[in-house]
């Protein structure tokens, strides 16, 4: 088997990696939809103020989390597909 064979063989590695990533993007999904069901009760009458702060700085802080978990994720995935490096 070349190293080309190889490459393009399955591995339970990436199986894994795939389950999780479809796990966490499940989890993001739920998530957001909780986050967006909160802002949408804070626009009700008689919210406590405090609480749309917090639910506000809750949704901006998941979402600067989210970008540099999906930056990591991309690099991770770059690292994925470089070639091995060869021996001489």
């Amino acid at each position: 088997m070349n190293q080309h064979e190889r490459l393009q063989l399955p591995t339970t590695r990436q199986h894994s990696r795939r389950k999780t990533r479809l796990q966490i993007g499940q989890l993001v999904k739920d998530t957001a939809a909780k986050l967006k069901d909160a802002s949408e009760t804070d626009h009700q009458r008689g919210v406590n103020q405090k609480k749309k702060i917090v639910d506000a700085k809750l949704a901006k802080d998941f979402q600067s989390v989210l970008k540099e978990f999906q930056k990591a994720q991309r690099l991770a995935a770059e690292r994925e597909t470089m070639p091995l490096c060869q021996s001489h």
